[in-house]
């Protein structure tokens, strides 16, 4: 099967993962053997293709904290924007459904999920 960036699967499986891994290494080799791959280049296709690989929950997480705390940067110490490896274990605790009331608030705050005007982005239990 032919990856592109138009390949989509329903579940993933340790197969369709691996190619797709695959996929993206060839990708960074063929632009390696045009001969033109600047590491600019390089940080804009990886940028690119992780913002449209993130789940939709973690690309409004970023858009909530870089509203909130981005501007305040250079005067005050802020929080650090949590990864997405950082953020999904916090995100899959909270739709586990398994925790109790006063973790939930915990957890809704640290992801940015409360206090915001819905703004058509409403996400979480």
């Amino acid at each position: 099967m032919l990856w592109t960036d138009e390949t989509t699967w329903d579940e993933p499986t340790i197969d369709n993962v691996t190619d797709a891994r695959i996929a993206e290494i060839m990708r960074v080799a063929v632009m390696l053997d045009a001969g033109d791959l600047t590491l600019e280049a390089l940080d804009l296709h990886i940028t690119r293709r992780l913002n449209e690989l993130y789940p939709p929950e973690y690309v409004v997480y970023r858009g909530r904290w870089e509203e909130r705390w981005h501007p305040l940067l250079q005067v005050q110490k802020v929080p650090i924007m949590m990864g997405y490896l950082d953020w999904m274990p916090l995100w899959k605790e909270l739709q586990s459904g398994k925790v109790s009331p006063e973790r939930v608030a915990e957890l809704r705050e640290l992801l940015l999920l409360d206090g915001w005007a819905s703004d058509g982005d409403e996400i979480g239990p």
